[in-house]
């Protein structure tokens, strides 16, 4: 009888999850009882409970000569328990949206748009002889449950969570666990986790499924390496897709001076990704300097969301290359510069698209803090932008001036500059983006702040006004 794509995964999950759990038990019988210590922790595990976080709420209104965009938001932070001290820990972050704008058209163009529309409840309402209509949204982007130091298992986590020691970053309602490090081993530990895949801007598809583990282990002095795979099946409302992805990561430290990453992905049946960074550090100095690079090595077409996000409005992404290079040394208690470059090349420069672009940047910064004031900071940078298919090379200025006013208000202005940018609630690349923004921080009592912005982006179509205000309370 042929397996099925669900009990396959569904397989291999029970298989690494009674693997895990066996060798951290047999682990346990080796080590003896539990200590003195684990004992009075056990004691904490529903009691003497900390909770602390913060508040937010806040309003942005966007407008344009002839558009305009109000939207409201609260955020809600809270983490009950201490995973140091209390055997169970908890987190929830979510937030709550309300959209308000004028009425028009399903067909009509409206140029604040875009993947962050609200999709919850709505109403109407009539302001200055006009209709509105607004739109409240609930979400709720992590809330989990953690339990800490049972036996050899370091963390077993229930909920909607997100998980960094994947291939990929992914948000997903379900459960994962973590061992405890095998010191015997080479400090091996293990982290296998499974559920729905979590889709903020679309409805959940009956079907959608991942599971993924990785193995992370220290077999030198100051290196460590990590292995890591991912399996998701997304049923999108364009299609299904089943994708296999694995990673494999190397961290070294040349004493404390010196640091190398580098990571190779496959994903399904090509490979994927390469990245390599080396960082140089000299603390007594001052100094500093990294390098990377990144390849994109065989072009990207649409496969399971949390592989290819923006493929709805990038499409096919075609393989590049990218350089950084970048410097920065302190001159003394006050100054402190800044250098850099960055490449980016197609590897077939015919592919160039409105997404994926070759350029070359080269910048350099300067910043002054606290001289000739204590209060004041001072920022400027200077960048040369040369990208195939415009005329010449654009030389941009950009900076900033901030002022401490006592300890309860900041001040600063600033512009900045981009050849190309990408703006993610509207899915539309803009060209020669300059931007300015005044901003002012106010403090009136502890852990309280009010903050508001507002800001101009400057293209070669449209400019665009922005005023956003936000209380926030921490606890």
């Amino acid at each position: 009888m042929k397996m099925t794509s669900q009990k396959r995964v569904s397989v291999i999950a029970s298989i690494l999850i009674l693997f895990c759990c066996g060798l951290c038990l047999a682990t346990e019988q080796d080590e003896g009882h539990p200590s003195e210590l684990q004992a009075k922790e056990a004691e904490l595990a529903i009691r003497d409970l900390p909770v602390h976080g913060f508040y937010s709420a806040g309003s942005r209104w966007r407008f344009t000569d002839k558009e305009n965009d109000l939207d409201s938001y609260t955020y809600l932070s809270l983490d009950v328990g201490d995973p140091y001290r209390n055997r169970v820990s908890a987190h929830v972050y979510g937030r709550s949206k309300t959209d308000v704008l004028r009425r028009r058209e399903e067909t009509e163009y409206y140029v604040f748009g875009g993947i962050d529309r609200t999709r919850g409840l709505s109403g109407k309402v009539n302001i200055g002889h006009r209709d509105y209509e607004f739109r409240r949204e609930m979400r709720l982007y992590y809330g989990y449950v953690d339990f800490h130091r049972l036996n050899r298992i370091e963390t077993i986590r229930i909920g909607r969570q997100a998980i960094y020691t994947a291939p990929q970053t992914v948000v997903f309602d379900g459960g994962s666990l973590r061992t405890s490090r095998f010191e015997s081993l080479k400090s091996l530990e293990f982290h296998l986790f499974g559920g729905i895949p979590v889709h903020p801007y679309e409805s959940p598809s009956a079907g959608d499924s991942l599971i993924g583990a990785s193995a992370e282990a220290r077999p030198w002095p100051g290196g460590k390496l990590r292995a890591s795979f991912l399996h998701i099946e997304d049923r999108a409302s364009e299609g299904e897709w089943e994708d296999d992805q694995f990673a494999f990561s190397l961290w070294h430290s040349f004493g404390s001076k010196v640091s190398l990453h580098a990571r190779y992905t496959s994903l399904s049946d090509s490979d994927g990704d390469v990245l390599a960074r080396v960082t140089y550090w000299e603390p007594s100095q001052d100094f500093s300097v990294q390098a990377s690079y990144y390849q994109l090595l065989e072009e990207r077409d649409e496969h399971a969301t949390e592989f290819d996000t923006f493929y709805s409005s990038l499409r096919v992404l075609q393989p590049f290359s990218q350089a950084r290079l970048l410097l920065h040394k302190g001159l003394g208690e006050f100054l402190m510069l800044e250098a850099g470059l960055d490449l980016r090349k197609l590897k077939d420069t015919m592919d160039e698209s409105k997404f994926n672009h070759e350029f070359r940047r080269y910048f350099v910064g300067i910043s002054l803090r606290g001289a000739p004031l204590e209060e004041l900071s001072l920022s400027v940078n200077a960048s040369r932008w040369d990208s195939r298919g415009r005329s010449g090379d654009s030389w941009t200025i950009g900076g900033d001036i901030g002022y401490e006013w006592g300890k309860m208000v900041d001040l600063s202005l600033g512009t900045d500059y981009s050849l190309f940018k990408f703006d993610y609630n509207i899915e539309e690349e803009r060209d020669d983006v300059r931007t300015y923004y005044a901003k002012v921080k106010v403090r009136p009592i502890e852990k309280v702040t009010l903050c508001m912005i507002y800001d101009i982006e400057d293209d070669d179509s449209e400019q665009y006004h922005g005023i956003r205000g936000e209380l926030r309370v921490t606890f």
